[in-house]
């Protein structure tokens, strides 16, 4: 399913959910950030673990909350 304003990561998401990615977005590449295909996930906080990865400097960029959860390692 694709919104009338053409955006296919928010897709069947309810009006004021909270859209959160655990690890990385998918459609996104870890290295680049850059969307892979034709949409990713839209997300308004993204959560991984241990330390962050490169995409997740460009999802703050796009106003993304990042939370960076330790782990032990």
């Amino acid at each position: 399913v694709v919104p009338e304003d053409g955006s296919p990561g928010r897709a069947a998401v309810p009006s004021g959910a909270c859209r959160v990615a655990v690890d990385l977005p998918s459609g996104r590449d870890t290295d680049s950030g850059a969307v892979l295909g034709a949409c990713a996930f839209v997300a308004d906080l993204a959560v991984t673990f241990h330390a962050p990865k490169p995409v997740h400097g460009v999802l703050a960029d796009e106003g993304v909350a990042v939370a960076i959860v330790d782990i032990g390692l």
